[in-house]
């Protein structure tokens, strides 16, 4: 397999890495789809962010997702039908194949929005506002509520 490495161009590579791994800068939100289109998946080693905003914009393009099950937040995404998890580099190789087997079962795309498009966050928001604002806030002539 060969990988890009976005946001991180000038790194130091170990040689073993040579000709195996591109690296970027930052990429334009457009440019950032066109690599989405052209990866089998998305490989999140990350531990400390809270949900990055990456793994849904993968989800969203249909790219299934390899994360580190050791993340502060984002695992409630994962599941059969969008990826799978790690924990170190000890079970990488059992998830990397589960994702690359399973690509023409998985639907990254079709479940995150069935689960968690604007539609159904917006009635988990709406939800919430009535649970603890109702008093403050009418949100019954609304279906849903988005921002």
């Amino acid at each position: 397999l060969k990988g890009i490495l976005i946001g991180r161009e000038g790194c130091e590579m170990d040689k073993a890495c040579n000709g195996l791994i591109t690296t970027t800068g930052f990429l334009q939100q457009s440019e950032l789809v066109k690599a989405y289109n052209q990866s089998k998946f998305i490989l999140m080693a990350n531990e400390s962010d809270a949900s990055p905003r990456v793994l849904t914009e993968a989800l969203c393009c249909d790219l299934p997702v390899l994360l580190n099950y050791n993340i502060v937040g984002g695992w409630k995404y994962i599941n059969e039908h969008t990826g799978g998890f790690f924990t170190s580099e000890d079970d990488l190789d059992e998830s990397l194949n589960y994702i690359l087997n399973s690509r023409a079962s998985l639907h990254p795309r079709k479940y995150f929005i069935k689960n968690y498009g604007k539609e159904n966050s917006g009635k988990r928001l709406k939800n919430f506002i009535k649970t603890n604002f109702n008093d403050i806030i009418n949100v019954k002539k609304y279906d849903y509520l988005k921002l």
